[in-house]
This record gives structure tokens, sequence and C-alpha cells, in this order.
């Protein structure tokens, strides 16, 4: 639970330095403005979901938050996937 945790930190912590970072450069902003914003718009309501199921109880398989996070989770690696191939034109 604890690896997961520091896993999902990690994670928002870089995708806000990519997002700082490039939106601030001139020359690269209008070819990784719109990756890093889409792997910021990714990584945020997932990680709050992933905290959220981890908050809640996982014992029982009826549990609130498991099926919204199966949900989430495939919906938002298909529009990170899909959105992926538009940043780069």
């Amino acid at each position: 639970m604890y690896s997961l945790f520091l896993f999902i930190s990690i994670s928002l912590f870089l995708s806000l330095y990519i997002f700082r970072s490039f939106s601030g450069s001139s020359y690269l902003s209008f070819s990784f403005f719109p990756f890093s914003l889409s792997l910021f718009i990714f990584l945020l309501p997932l990680s709050l979901c992933i905290l959220l199921s981890l908050a809640l109880n996982f014992s029982s398989p009826l549990s609130p938050c498991v099926f919204p996070l199966h949900f989430s989770l495939s919906h938002y690696f298909c529009a990170m996937f899909y959105s992926l191939p538009a940043s780069f034109l």
C-alpha cells in the first residue's frame, strides 16, 4: 500500500514537473504542451480514485469504489492513448 502511494506521489510530481517545464518554453510549448496536459489530466483523477478506493474497505466484493475504479482505469487509459497521437501533430 505504501509503494502504491509512493508511485502515485512520484507520478504526480513528475507530471507537474513536465507540465511546468514544457509550458514555459516557447519552442517546445506547441509540441509538448498537449502531451503534458493530457498526462496531468490522466494522472490526477486516476490517483485520486486509487487513493479513495484504498481508503475504503476492499474486503467486500460489492465495495462502492471497486467498479468505478475499474471503469476509470479503462476509460483513462483509452483516453490517454487516443490523445497521444493528436498531441504530436
